[in-house]
């Protein structure tokens, strides 16, 4: 079997495997990380416990330093040392993914780390151009996947498309390694260039990309969970155990670091390559498309400033530069906010959904099926496209019954009333046969504003109109 026809996740397991060294360097990194901050909340905790029947400032002071400290080492450890170590792991994975095989006669970590160094230069290079990325697809995010903006639905509904677009928001880091992985694999010098050309090929067809960043970004929410109810299994009768404010309070911590650090250790990587799989398979045989330059150019600060760098970089002119591009295209087909939602990897671009006024707009569960399966709407919306429809549903069956009966008593009092207008009264002959409580004496407001109609020639008069009937 190919290699392109293999599915996403088997490909994964595979590179996972085949680049086991980058998982043992993780492993090693991160242990050392824990061991870090261990020593960290043991030095800082102690001092807080220290000064607590002391100096209760410099015990809160030093208290704050050993919990919230650690998150800053690693922040400042990220920028340098494990964005040096990402981005080796990507190259690898790449060139194994596109090659087959790495260059012979070089290890693994030596290889990713001299293809980071030939293509960024410097690992600064690198943290920033993966921080232009990283704006420019939450913009594209924002501005043409706003699944608040596309439901046509209110109350619980809305809540729960907010809390998919959030879920959406935190997974486009996965995309920004993606785009990396493609930047590495044009082995170009200009990386703000392939940077450039990257992000517009996620626009182009972003609906898969995005889809398994989701669900591996759920994935990886349920792994911390299992990790960390491991560790609890540990930790609980230890802080049951020991009725120490201060030894409860670092186990608890710490607790929550470890799985943390397990999670990025093992889990982050298999993530990284499964998205930048998706990434290659998805954008495979497409042509960057001048229109989504221009697009993005129009709503995203970040995107203007990475082709700023581009451009700055480059020793010649990128055709998207020279293109000419009509604005009609750039402002989209009248979808929500001016713009148009970007079309699919190979078809075109969908309709936009039917503006307030102009037409009935068309449900969550259309529109998520109507994705596609692997688009957005078939992972987000399929998980609350039953309950939005049959909350609507409700309501309307809910209102019909309310509604119906009163046109339902107008209809039999309407006619009486007309046909009681342009005749006369009947005769007192006939009156025998009526019940005794007739039509006419139940409603005698409707025949008194219209004339008594003349006697006809030769007969009797009618008797009037609130005359008593003799029987």
């Amino acid at each position: 079997m190919r290699e392109k026809d293999r599915k996403p996740f088997a490909t994964t397991i595979g590179l996972m495997r085949r680049t086991t060294p980058f998982l043992l360097l993780n492993m090693a990194v991160f242990t050392g990380f824990f061991l870090a901050i261990v020593a960290w909340l043991g030095v800082f905790g102690g001092l807080a416990v220290f000064f607590a029947e002391r100096v209760e400032i410099l015990a809160f002071v030093f208290l704050m330093i050993a919990i919230f400290g650690p998150g800053g080492i690693l922040m400042f450890a990220r920028r340098y040392l494990l964005y040096l170590m990402m981005g080796a792991h990507i190259a690898v994975a790449t060139t194994l993914l596109l090659d087959g095989e790495l260059p012979e006669g070089k290890g693994q970590i030596a290889f990713g780390r001299e293809v980071v160094r030939s293509r960024f230069r410097d690992v600064s290079i690198l943290f920033a151009l993966d921080r232009l990325i990283h704006g420019v697809v939450s913009r594209f995010t924002r501005r043409f996947v706003r699944l608040v903006d596309m439901l046509p639905l209110g109350g619980g509904a809305s809540n729960v498309a907010r809390i998919g677009a959030t879920i959406v928001n935190r997974s486009v880091s996965y995309v920004d390694e993606a785009i990396l992985s493609y930047a590495i694999a044009r082995r170009s010098d200009n990386v703000w260039q392939s940077g450039r050309h990257g992000v517009i090929l996620y626009a182009q067809a972003y609906k898969p990309i995005l889809g398994a960043a989701v669900k591996i970004w759920l994935l990886g929410r349920v792994v911390f969970l299992g990790v960390l109810l491991l560790l609890g299994l540990i930790a609980v009768p230890l802080v049951m155990a020991i009725d120490v404010p201060w030894f409860q309070v670092t186990v608890v911590v710490g607790t929550l670091l470890l799985a943390m650090l397990i999670v990025r250790a093992t889990f982050e990587p298999f993530a990284a390559i499964y998205t930048l799989v998706t990434y290659h398979r998805a954008i495979e045989g497409l042509e960057v498309n001048a229109v989504w330059d221009q697009r993005l150019a129009s709503v995203s600060g970040k995107y203007r400033e990475l082709v700023g760098k581009a451009q700055e970089s480059s020793t010649s002119t990128d055709p998207l530069d020279t293109a000419t591009v009509p604005p009609a295209a750039i402002a989209g087909d009248g979808a929500p906010g001016g713009g148009a939602l970007p079309p699919a990897a190979t078809t075109t671009s969908p309709a936009a959904p039917a503006p307030a006024g102009r037409g009935p707009a068309p449900s969550f569960g259309a529109m998520s099926r109507g994705g596609g399966r692997g688009a957005l709407g078939g992972l987000i919306g399929g998980a609350v496209a039953q309950a939005a429809d049959g909350f609507v549903r409700s309501q309307q069956q809910a209102q019909q019954p309310a509604a119906s009966p009163t046109p339902q008593p107008a209809q039999p009092q309407a006619q009486p009333q007309q046909q009681s207008q342009p005749q006369p009264p009947a005769p007192p002959q006939a009156q025998p046969s009526s019940p005794p409580q007739p039509a006419p004496r139940v409603e005698p407001h409707a025949a008194a504003p219209s004339p008594p109609a003349p006697p006809p020639s030769g007969g009797t008069p009618p008797p009037p109109p609130g005359g008593d009937d003799a029987s």
